[in-house]
Parts: C-alpha cells; sequence; structure tokens
C-alpha cells in the first residue's frame, strides 16, 4: 500500500512519524546510574523486600501501609542512592519509618541501608 493510500485511510499528520521534530527524552528527574550501579541497585532492592516486613513484624510487605510497599520502597531506593550525603540518607529513612515499632530494629537497618546505599553511589564515580 502506498503512502497517499495510507494516508488516505485516515492516517492523521500527527501521527506520521516524518512530521515530527525529533527531540531527545525529556529529563523526568530520575537518576542515572551505570551498570554496575543499577546491579547494586536492584540487589538492595531485593533487601528492601525482605528486611522491610521484619523490621516492622510481619511476614510480607503487603501487611504493611502502601508507603512501605514494594514499589514505595523502589524510590526510596532511588533517592538515598542517589547521594553521598549520609546523613541526609539517614533522615530520609528514618522519616519514612517513622511508625517501626521497634526502635532498634529500625536503626540498624537505616545503617545497613545507608552503608549499601553509598555503595551504589559510589560505584558511579569510578
Amino acid at each position: 500500500m502506498s503512502r497517499a493510500a495510507f494516508n488516505s485511510l485516515g492516517e492523521d499528520d500527527e501521527d506520521d512519524p516524518s512530521k515530527h521534530e525529533c527531540r531527545a527524552k525529556m529529563n523526568q528527574g530520575e537518576a542515572v546510574f551505570n551498570f554496575k550501579q543499577k546491579n547494586l541497585q536492584t540487589d538492595m532492592e531485593m533487601w528492601f523486600m525482605e528486611a522491610i516486613p521484619a523490621v516492622f513484624g510481619v511476614e510480607d510487605s503487603d501487611e504493611l501501609d502502601e508507603s512501605l510497599q514494594e514499589d514505595a520502597q523502589a524510590d526510596i531506593v532511588e533517592k538515598i542512592c542517589s547521594t553521598s550525603n549520609t546523613e541526609e540518607s539517614r533522615q530520609t529513612l528514618l522519616t519514612w519509618l517513622a511508625q517501626c515499632p521497634d526502635a532498634a530494629r529500625r536503626d540498624d537497618f537505616v545503617g545497613k541501608a545507608v552503608s549499601k546505599a553509598l555503595k551504589v553511589y559510589l560505584a558511579g564515580r569510578r
């Protein structure tokens, strides 16, 4: 089918890729990690999926508030892995985990998480 015939079938000019300007993707504020950082970040997200329920003393994250479930965990991991400021990461985690009933478990988790996040961040500096 020719291009003219195709256009006559109702294709709008706005849908024609040859009519669009080529533009780069819009920056949506997402962190840009290298291969090693992505692997470390994925490992950290998997660790969060196991550790967060344990910190709250439940079997599965489905039993937790939505703000503590997997999607929110991934957002927190990305946020803390995007900075070298360990105090900022620590405060982010403490605020996020404010409803944790066991302060000792929470503090232990936060210390490990900040350490892991710093490793992700530093993997991009090499």
